[in-house]
């Protein structure tokens, strides 16, 4: 009796993950880090839902919250498509934008922009590792209360 409930159990939560297994199961490539970060994040996500929805615990909503959080997190922290960083740092200085354009104007200051350029690109690379960095530290932190 006790495995005929494990099954129902097992094919309810089989039914359930299949939603959005399927598509993360799709796009996975084993070589590339940013699909395991999608596929992480997005555990997480479906944890704190879940946590959220059927918690039974005094916590399990703020702990469902928190690894939401957690996801976004490490979502904005690895996400270099829509990266705000470097668009941000091309508004305060304009000459980075038109680094190539001003190289061809005044031949005389093009170390100036390329040594402008090299200072804006080792920013963004600080602001991109500053996010990783507090994206894990969070997830290390909290990370214990996600799970049973």
């Amino acid at each position: 009796m006790k495995k005929l409930i494990d099954f129902y159990y097992n094919l309810k939560a089989f039914k359930n993950n299949l939603k959005w297994m399927i598509p993360a199961a799709w796009n996975f490539r084993c070589w590339d880090y940013q699909y395991n970060i999608d596929l992480f994040s997005k555990s997480l996500e479906v944890t704190g839902n879940t946590m959220i929805k059927y918690g039974n615990c005094v916590n399990s909503k703020k702990h469902g919250r928190r690894a939401i959080y957690a996801a976004h997190k490490l979502r904005t922290a690895y996400d270099h498509y829509n990266d705000k960083s470097i668009s941000y740092l091309f508004k305060i200085n304009p000459l980075i934008r038109q680094n190539n354009t001003l190289k061809q104007t005044y031949k005389h200051s093009e170390k100036y922009f390329d040594k402008l350029y090299e200072i804006a690109s080792k920013r963004v690379k600080e602001i991109e590792k500053n996010r990783q960095k507090e994206a894990w530290t969070y997830i290390h932190k909290h990370l214990p209360f996600f799970w049973d």
